[in-house]
């Protein structure tokens, strides 16, 4: 009997040796033949073709609403809504990962694009015009073969001896400040007066909202089409050029540290064909300054990149074998440095360490608070409302510190209102009219209001970031001038929150505010 166990036992052993043999065998095999990988390329392809299969219903949809009521189609905006209601949805029908872009691209045949994205995956409606009747002839659906999405890291905080509490959402309160409403997304609200505490209508203290920052930007770049792909080539306008030979694959995917702000991606096809998305980054911790976003319109309005290029190409006599060759000319012809101001930022270590800063939800009031239904502080210098600005919190009762904003963090505040959901690049660099208060009408006088006057004029719980007062930063134009931004209730025409108006230093005006920063007090 003993010598019968002895068997059964070293039978067992033998058995399960061979069973991990086969099970290593039979996972290396299934690695090295691409298994796996082509489990995942089928998900893909079956998801895509579920998307591509409802895009085609809502594009028959939009083609036979434009036959039963072309009246509804003169417009670009009403255009547009029609293409924001069936592709992002409305209420509780609403899509995830979905989104309209404002700013439609357009060819030299006088048709126009649509670009939006619709469960994650890229897409464009090509609006062909009828040029001899001027009339919308139809839409037709495009898939962009190529994605890039920006992405970053968001740092794990916890508390500590200045962090009181975190959310559950990563966003850290300070000491002697309580939260009062809103999510990461929607612009957390927090208050130096514990009245306030989780009271949405609270303003009894001085209120702040958080606006996060990712570090460390990173671009990932997927070609995804029907089509082999034999080359693709990624450049920036600096020195980066990566040439990647992707023979027989449908597939590609690749993600690289975006330190530079505009981007090309070029893709060639086995069957000879070329396509090109031109990318200008948002997450950098950097003023995007008025040319490249003058460049970034200007590459809309000529059909993109290449058409750009070609333009240009043309107007010097010359050709380029590499389109991005012409745009950088161009772009240094125009200014020696993309970035030619300096600007101060006290709160960029803390940016990088805590994911993000803490903005004034109102612009600073006469009476020295931060509140709704103040009197903003207009006609003060820029050296006085520096001074005023650091010395509002700046004792150990508080885990902050507080300055006057830098115009990195204006760029990142517009970075996160596009990125939400909230603005359009459009609404952001171009045209701020429809959420700040300007001067609608020349011949209507523009006036300031009190602080927080409409939730017209809010975005992600701040108000008046567009409109109102122009707003100190530290951001010099020179050695005597500081930007302002936001522009002023004076002004008509088309106004941005992005402006870039210089005064100097000592001068005051009646159009002329500002509002707090807070970084960490570490």
């Amino acid at each position: 009997m003993k010598k019968q166990k002895g068997i059964t036992l070293i039978a067992l052993i033998i058995t399960i040796i061979v069973m991990l043999i086969l099970v290593v065998v039979t996972v290396t095999t299934a690695i090295n033949g691409g298994l796996f990988e082509s489990a995942k390329t089928a998900s893909r392809k079956t998801n895509k073709q579920q998307i591509l299969e409802e895009l085609n219903v809502i594009t028959a949809e939009l083609n036979a609403d434009l036959y039963l009521n072309p009246e509804a189609y003169i417009e670009l905006e009403s255009i547009l809504a029609q293409a924001n209601k069936r592709v992002v949805g409305e209420g509780e029908e609403k899509n995830p990962d979905s989104k309209v872009e404002e700013e439609p691209e357009i060819d030299e045949e006088g048709n126009f694009y649509i670009l939006f994205k619709y469960k994650g995956i890229n897409a464009k409606w090509k609006i062909a015009i009828n040029n001899e009747e001027d009339y919308i002839d139809h839409f037709e659906l495009i898939l962009d073969d190529i994605s890039i999405e920006e992405t970053g890291d968001t740092p794990t905080v916890t508390v500590g001896e200045n962090v009181k509490s975190v959310t559950e959402d990563g966003v850290p309160i300070p000491k002697g400040f309580y939260y009062v409403t809103g999510t990461k997304n929607t612009g957390i609200v927090i208050s130096d007066n514990q009245l306030d505490e989780n009271n949405a209508t609270g303003n009894n203290g001085n209120q702040f909202v958080w606006v996060p920052v990712q570090t460390n930007p990173k671009l990932k770049i997927i070609v995804d089409g029907q089509k082999t792909i034999s080359k693709v080539t990624i450049m920036d306008l600096e020195d980066y050029n990566e040439e990647i030979d992707v023979q027989g694959k449908t597939y590609f995917e690749k993600t690289i540290d975006a330190k530079n702000s505009i981007y090309e991606v070029a893709v060639e096809y086995a069957d000879g064909t070329k396509e090109e998305e031109l990318y200008v980054t948002r997450l950098q911790y950097v003023r995007i300054s008025t040319i490249i976003a003058t460049f970034e319109k200007l590459a809309l309005g000529t059909g993109g990149l290449e058409g750009l290029a070609d333009y240009y190409a043309t107007n010097q006599g010359k050709t380029f074998e590499l389109k991005i060759e012409a745009l950088k000319d161009w772009l240094q012809s125009t200014s020696t440095t993309i970035y030619d101001t300096e600007d101060i930022t006290p709160e960029e270590v803390n940016v990088l360490k805590y994911g993000g800063f803490y903005i004034g939800r109102y612009e600073m009031g006469e009476d020295g608070t931060v509140k709704k239904e103040n009197t903003p502080k207009n006609n003060i210098s820029y050296t006085d409302a520096k001074t005023e600005a650091e010395t509002k919190y700046n004792s150990d009762e508080y885990g902050v510190k507080s300055a006057l904003p830098s115009g990195a963090a204006w760029n990142s505040i517009g970075t996160w209102l596009i990125k939400s959901n909230t603005m359009t690049f459009r609404d952001v660099f171009f045209n701020s009219t429809s959420w700040g208060n300007y001067r609608n009408d020349t011949s209507i006088q523009g006036r300031m209001k009190s602080t927080g006057s409409s939730e017209s004029y809010s975005a992600n719980n701040i108000y008046d970031l567009a409109g109102n007062l122009q707003e100190w930063t530290t951001e010099s134009k020179n050695e005597n001038e500081k930007i302002c931004r936001g522009a002023y209730y004076g002004v008509s025409g088309s106004p941005r929150m992005m402006s870039d108006d210089s005064t100097a230093e000592s001068d005051t005006q009646e159009y002329i505010g500002y509002r707090l920063i807070l970084y960490f007090n570490d």
